[in-house]
């Protein structure tokens, strides 16, 4: 029996958003940023505001426009239950009633979460999953492509199957990326399997403020970036104080160079090309997901000795294995 069907046989269906140009139904989100730039508390926020009334959740949100309040499944690796997230989700008047957490036990040689997450969203119906930190949670090589590839995937398959948007957390890579786009520690095959992509970092003139800024919306035009503060202790509030023209590129720790692009599609090249060879076609159609132009791929094809050769009437991009990272 054939894999392949006609696509007039598929019944089309509306786009959806949790967060309209930022959290989209049914598909990965990724929050990302530095460690202690304030991740974990504007998520816990947002899930706040996503569990409350609809009058306090436009107030709370930047153009949030609720249906109804949702509920939530909350992973989290990163925070204490009883000490941190608890208390912070009830400072921010969350409805504690439409959130469950997974009680993780890493001292388990059979801890499975992705798997335990399958079976709970089979009995259980959620809008939103909040996964802290996604990585620490997949035990996979970030770095390697096909792991990576296969362990999304499986988390986007299963967004899509149930209907629920989840939204992962990772750091950024310490060094070494001039883009915002290339940032994210792991594999930059990430960055493409996940529909938005989110950057939280500090302002770069207002060391008091934070920036929310997205990096990826492939699903409509960039946002303008959101700018907030986290003010108080030991409980924070958020405080949002407008937009700003500032996008993710000005928020890197290094200088937003003009070669940083071709430094990406290289990078983007090597991970994704090997000695086996890929239809070009994938190249182009990944590459464009990342919103590496193709001027600029082309530039770092030539640079890395990336060969074409055509098969079957076809075009695959190869290295040569002298060529592969080791």
């Amino acid at each position: 029996m054939s894999a392949f069907r006609p696509i007039s046989e598929v019944q089309e269906m509306p786009f959806e958003w949790i967060w309209k140009k930022w959290i989209p139904r049914a598909e990965l989100t990724i929050i990302e940023g530095n460690p202690g730039t304030g991740k974990s508390t504007i998520l816990n926020y947002i899930v706040a505001a996503l569990t409350s009334s609809q009058v306090d959740a436009i107030d709370r949100l930047p153009g949030y426009l609720p249906d109804k309040p949702l509920d939530v499944l909350i992973i989290d690796t990163e925070q204490s239950i009883p000490t941190t997230l608890k208390p912070r989700l009830m400072h921010f008047r969350a409805d504690l009633n439409r959130i469950k957490y997974h009680e993780l036990d890493f001292g388990s040689e059979n801890i499975n979460v992705i798997d335990d997450l399958e079976e709970e969203l089979s009995s259980c119906d959620y809008d939103i999953v909040i996964i802290d930190a996604l990585l620490d949670v997949l035990f996979i090589d970030q770095n390697n492509q096909k792991e990576v590839t296969k362990a999304l995937g499986r988390i986007r398959s299963l967004a899509r199957e149930k209907d629920v948007a989840i939204v992962g957390v990772r750091h950024w890579a310490k060094a070494g990326h001039t883009t915002a786009v290339a940032k994210g520690s792991g594999s930059i095959k990430i960055t493409g399997i996940a529909r938005s992509v989110i950057a939280v970092a500090e302002h770069p003139h207002d060391p008091d403020k934070r920036l929310f800024a997205s990096v990826k919306c492939s699903n409509g035009s960039i946002p303008d970036t959101l700018v907030f503060s986290i003010q108080g202790e030991p409980l924070p509030d958020v405080i949002w104080h407008g937009t700003t023209g500032l996008k993710a590129n000005n928020l890197v720790d290094e200088k937003h160079a003009p070669d940083s692009r071709l430094d990406d599609a290289k990078e983007f090249l090597m991970e994704i090309v090997t000695s086996e060879g890929i239809r070009a076609t994938t190249v182009f159609e990944e590459a464009k997901e990342l919103g590496i132009a193709k001027r600029t791929l082309d530039r770092a094809k030539k640079e890395l000795g990336v060969r074409a050769d055509r098969m079957d009437g076809k075009w695959f991009w190869r290295l040569d294995a002298e060529n592969l990272t080791p």
